[in-house]
């Protein structure tokens, strides 16, 4: 289902795209790649080894042996990416995002890059430290109050998100 909706519905993926995937190579990657194939999409996929042809991705990359990422996805991709299916995050979707074509998707399926980084390192995407981002909460004090908070889902009250402050600690 992840690479289903991934591909299809937030991506909303067209013949002829050119698709990257990164982790090409496990259960989510591999689907990506062969529905791209099936619509007739050019599709390129990086692991921590080189194969393609199991897999039907027209190219792949082993990323362990680039010391340019950016370098590498722009041998593969000349004319720049439409879709970037990412399940590394870091420096690779840094690498992406220097390859991408206009009006481009990315579909953000996981980050393993990230998953085991001490808690006091930043994590941010160099592109979204030039963006302001604006997230909204509707706060509620207290648990006692969660049904109002509840009711007020369902009557459209809140935006965007409903919180549930229970303490501030």
């Amino acid at each position: 289902m992840a690479a289903y909706v991934g591909f299809f519905e937030i991506c909303y993926s067209n013949k002829g795209e050119h698709v990257f995937v990164s982790v090409a190579l496990e259960a989510v990657g591999e689907l990506v790649g062969q529905f791209a194939k099936s619509i007739g999409s050019y599709g390129v996929g990086s692991a921590g080894f080189k194969e393609k042809s199991k897999f039907r991705f027209d190219e792949s990359f082993n990323y362990k042996e680039e010391p340019e990422l950016a370098a590498a996805l722009k041998t593969h991709f000349l004319e720049g990416i439409d879709i970037y299916f990412d399940n590394v995050g870091g420096a690779m979707l840094d690498a992406v995002i220097l390859n991408m074509r206009d009006h481009n998707r990315i579909a953000v399926c996981g980050m393993i890059s990230q998953y085991n980084k001490d808690k006091s390192e930043e994590f941010t995407i160099k592109l979204i430290k030039e963006w302001t981002i604006v997230y909204v909460e509707d706060i509620i004090d207290g648990l006692e109050n969660a049904p109002l908070a509840l009711i007020g889902l369902f009557k459209g009250k809140n935006v965007i998100k409903q919180v549930v402050l229970v303490a501030r600690e």
